[in-house]
């Protein structure tokens, strides 16, 4: 089984040129580095995080702080399955 692991940065035409992506728009990325996070998180290593993401993932009601430790919502639990099942 292969897993990109990043986005790729180019594609080939049907004229068979190379040819760059638009890149990413942020709520792409957050969309695709959220499973990641969450492994992160559930392995107490929220440092692994993107800068920025954490906040824009509160924002997105997708995750919580409780107790001091960041926790899923019911958002962002529905929200990670969502996407591992896409």
């Amino acid at each position: 089984m292969f897993m990109i692991l990043s986005r790729p940065t180019h594609f080939i035409s049907s004229s068979g040129m190379c040819t760059p992506l638009p890149p990413a728009s942020r709520s792409d990325r957050l969309r695709q580095e959220f499973p990641a996070s969450v492994d992160s998180i559930r392995r107490d290593r929220a440092d692994q995080i993107p800068d920025g993401f954490v906040e824009d993932y509160l924002a997105l009601h997708w995750l919580e702080w409780h107790s001091g430790s960041l926790r899923l919502t019911s958002t962002g639990t529905d929200t990670c399955e969502e996407i591992r099942d896409s």
